[in-house]
């Protein structure tokens, strides 16, 4: 076998093809405040948003008390920054086999799929 010596860009483009990529976010551990929620938003259009859905809207004081998304808010989120797909987790136990609930108060506020 001969050994061939080449620069790294030459490699570079004998190697690797570029092609445009899926982006992931992944949200979980934030209080819904509005800073938050702009912050969230800003970070990208992702093509998939992985995001917390802790607690139904009906219980959002406790959800700003231990600092954690409403399913309506985690929805509402993705929707505004533009994401194509969600898949919210996260859930309080006390949605134990209700978990249908919290991803249809997503779905509620989000117009793309979820998965």
């Amino acid at each position: 076998m001969r050994e061939v010596r080449m620069s790294l860009r030459k490699l570079r483009q004998a190697a690797i093809q570029c092609v445009p990529g899926q982006k992931i976010t992944y949200v979980s551990g934030v209080a819904g405040h509005a800073g938050n929620v702009e912050r969230i938003t800003r970070l990208a259009a992702a093509d998939l948003r992985f995001i917390e859905a802790t607690l139904l809207e009906r219980d959002a004081d406790e959800a700003r008390h231990k600092k954690h998304l409403t399913a309506r808010q985690a929805g509402s989120i993705a929707q505004d920054s533009g994401a194509r797909e969600i898949v919210p987790f996260h859930f309080s136990p006390r949605y134990a086999k209700r978990e249908a609930a919290v991803v249809s108060e997503a779905g509620a506020a989000f117009q793309g799929v979820i998965a």
